[in-house]
């Protein structure tokens, strides 16, 4: 079983998915990553946007939903049997991203993934715009590297922000050569402005907070870009950027 330092796990969660697994047959297991709502306010409206579908692409052990198989989990618990199928964690890369690029091997030599969502992982979230942005870059990254061994996302919302900023990047060079590819740029801005007011208004409706409202308009773009600049960065300079950008 894997357990982060700044997780806070709940009763029997042990006995509750060992018995999962016996009953499911999936190798591994896992229950719902939920940040701790406290502190200021920067760190408890960060915590809302990381559980929201816009922010963080609808993962079902972030954003809740029915137990079932799933593509990858938080934490895990797992059968021991499958390390000698599948190999340990990718200690190779240069962003590490364990959960996700273990459970890609798990599934693609046939193993199950499930999520127990009775089981309800706190954990201590980042508290700063700082923070937020160097986790999302060693996230994207870290993407990058499974795909490029892998040759293959593990989940459909991962094309999103990617083609969403590579269409933005794109626009914003390309404007240079083809002037009029600044009308592109400013209706993919506005869409993307849109979607950022819609989300973080609904996150400050269903609290009753609106003091959430503009920091969720600057939380939102952070992941998304961090997320992004960190995939495409580190397509472009390979271990370089882990040089410049140690964790």
């Amino acid at each position: 079983m894997r357990v982060d330092a700044r997780a806070v796990i709940p009763d029997h969660y042990i006995e509750t998915l060992y018995e999962t697994s016996q009953k499911t047959g999936a190798d591994n297991v896992g229950g719902l990553q939920k940040p701790i709502v406290d502190g200021s306010v920067w760190k408890q409206s960060i915590a809302y946007a990381t559980m929201s579908v816009f922010g963080t692409g609808g993962a079902r052990f972030r954003c809740g939903g029915a137990s079932g198989y799933v593509d990858t989990v938080y934490l895990g618990f797992f059968k021991r049997e499958i390390f000698d199928r599948v190999g340990r964690f990718d200690e190779e890369g240069s962003f590490i991203s364990e959960d996700s690029m273990f459970n890609k091997r798990l599934i693609d030599a046939g193993g199950k993934v499930y999520l127990n969502s009775e089981m309800v992982v706190l954990y201590h979230g980042k508290d700063s715009m700082f923070a937020l942005a160097r986790q999302y870059f060693i996230y994207g990254a870290a993407k990058y590297h499974s795909i490029a061994t892998h040759k293959k996302f593990t989940a459909w919302r991962q094309y999103i922000p990617l083609v969403s900023m590579g269409a933005f990047y794109l626009n914003l060079i390309g404007i240079f050569v083809f002037p009029k590819l600044i009308y592109s740029l400013i209706l993919g801005l506005t869409l993307y402005c849109a979607a950022t007011l819609t989300a973080s208004l609904a996150i400050t409706v269903q609290t009753r907070r609106p003091i959430f409202f503009p920091p969720l308009l600057l939380i939102f773009p952070t992941i998304h870009f961090s997320w992004a600049n960190g995939f495409f960065l580190h397509a472009l300079l390979k271990k370089r950027l882990a040089r410049l950008f140690k964790r």
